[in-house]
Order: structure tokens, then sequence, then C-alpha cells
């Protein structure tokens, strides 16, 4: 609706009628984006072979075994549990 491509982080209020106001946007990679590649999901790679005119098929999305707690310090740290 708003023509964007790629990354793009949008924040809304919406009244009580259903009338949204857009607050934010920020075309970037959200902050728990780093634990969905980690699950095998790496979007921005779609994103830029895309862009490239490139075809996803080579690059299927195969989900880690086991489940991913992401715990934020100041670097991310993995762990499939």
């Amino acid at each position: 609706a708003i023509g964007g491509f790629g990354h793009c982080m949008l924040q809304f209020i919406v009244e009580d009628d259903g009338t949204p106001h857009l607050l934010e946007c920020n075309a970037r990679f959200g902050g728990a984006s780093t634990l969905s590649c980690q699950a095998g999901l790496d979007s921005f790679l779609w994103f830029l072979l895309e862009s490239d005119g490139e075809s996803l098929e080579k690059t299927p999305f195969e989900r880690c075994a086991g489940e991913l707690r992401m715990i934020r310090i100041p670097e991310d740290t993995y762990r499939c549990v």
C-alpha cells in the first residue's frame, strides 16, 4: 500500500474506532531479525537476491532443529533448545 520493498519496520497507534496513525517508518533490519536468521529464515539475503533479480528457489527456508532463544547482551548469543 505504501510502495515499500524489503525490510521496513512500521509502528502505528490504532484508535478504538480502527483509525490507524503512523508513528514511525524505518527501513531497517529489526532487533529479532538476527534470531530469524539463526532459525534459517535469512530474509535479508532473500531481499538482496530478489533485488538483483535472482530466484529464491536455490535458497530455500531450512529451519534449524529445535527451538531458539535469543538473549540480548552487548552481543547476540544463540542456543538451540
